[in-house]
């Protein structure tokens, strides 16, 4: 994927967090999912070369969130 595509779905209000979240994983692999949130919004702005919206940053906080929900039914 071009620079430019993943710099527009990180910007875009309707970029699914799904999205965001593979972006995420494929640039940062399963260690990304433990860090603290100041964390992953710092390496997705240098590694990407964006200014990460609070709204694209709260939809990957979520769908880590469903991905790593470790409790027990």
């Amino acid at each position: 994927m071009s620079k430019t595509i993943t710099q527009e779905a990180w910007k875009s209000r309707e970029t699914f967090a799904s999205v965001l979240l593979t972006l995420f994983l494929d640039r940062f692999g399963s260690e990304g999912l433990d860090w603290d949130p100041s964390t992953i919004a710092l390496e997705v702005e240098e590694e990407f070369d964006v200014d990460l919206p609070q709204l694209s940053l709260d939809k990957l906080m979520v769908a880590i969130q469903i991905l790593t929900d470790r409790k027990s039914t």
